[in-house]
C-alpha cells in the first residue's frame, strides 16, 4: 500500500479492488455458462427446398437416374401442389417433379439428392389446384437415417417411412409428421412399425420441403 495514505482510504481502495475482482469473476463465469449452454443446444434444422432441376432445366449434376419407365402421373404429390404421384412398373413414386407438363418426371429416391426414377408419360400432366400447407416430405435424423412421407393408410403410425441405406442397421422404422419447435424441427419415431412399439422424440437434422 502506498505510504502516507490514511487508513480509511486504504480500506476503501482495498474494498473496491475486491469488488472489482468479484465482478470480473462473475462475468467470466456467466460467459462460460453461456458458451456451454450454446454448445449443448441442438443445431438448427437445415431446411432444403428440393428441386431435381438445375437453372438450365436439366437434371442436376450428381443426381443419377436409377430406372426409366413409362407411367401415369397425377397432381397432388406429398411435396405439395408442384409435385406429382406416379405409378410405373406397378410401383408408386411420390413425390415426382416435372420441368414441363409433358414430362419427363423425376422422382427422388433415398438417399435424397443422389438417385431418382425417371417416369415418362403419354399426353400432358394436370396440376392440382389445391394449395397445400408446405410441410416436410422427407427428413434426416441426427444419425443420418432418412425418412420419407408415404401416402398410405397408416392408422396411428407413420406417415414417414425410414430407410437403412446409410445405416449399418435400421434404427427407426417410421416417424410421425414433423413439427417445428423452438430449436428447429422435431418428430416422434419408433423402432418397430407396431402399435406396441413406443415413440420417442427426435430432433431433425434436415428437412426437405
Amino acid at each position: 500500500m502506498r505510504s502516507g495514505w490514511p487508513s480509511c482510504i486504504a480500506r476503501k481502495v482495498y474494498r473496491y479492488r475486491v469488488i472489482a475482482i468479484v465482478l470480473v469473476f462473475v462475468w467470466a463465469l456467466a460467459t462460460t455458462l453461456n458458451v456451454v449452454t450454446a454448445s449443448a443446444s441442438p443445431p438448427a434444422t437445415r431446411v432444403i427446398r428440393y428441386s431435381p432441376f438445375a437453372r438450365d432445366g436439366k437434371l442436376k449434376t450428381g443426381i443419377h437416374v436409377r430406372t426409366k419407365a413409362f407411367g401415369t402421373c397425377f397432381g397432388g404429390g406429398v411435396a405439395g401442389g408442384q409435385s406429382f404421384r406416379c405409378i410405373a412398373n406397378n410401383q408408386i413414386h411420390d413425390p415426382c417433379f416435372a420441368r414441363s407438363l409433358v414430362g419427363p418426371l423425376y422422382c427422388p429416391q433415398l438417399p435424397i439428392g443422389n438417385w431418382a426414377v425417371e417416369v415418362r408419360i403419354h399426353g400432358s400432366l394436370v396440376r392440382t389446384n389445391v394449395v397445400e400447407k408446405h410441410i416436410p416430405w422427407a427428413i434426416e435424423l441426427p444419425q443420418g437415417q432418412e425418412c420419407a412421407k408415404v401416402n398410405a393408410a397408416w392408422g396411428t403410425l407413420g406417415p414417414f417411412s425410414c430407410n437403412s441405406t446409410k445405416m449399418s442397421r435400421k434404427v427407426f422404422a417410421d416417424c410421425r409428421t414433423p413439427t417445428q419447435g423452438a430449436n428447429g424441427w422435431e418428430t416422434l419415431c419408433q423402432v418397430n412399425e407396431s402399435t406396441e412399439s413406443p415413440f420417442q422424440r427426435m430432433e431433425i437434422a434436415k428437412v426437405w420441403r
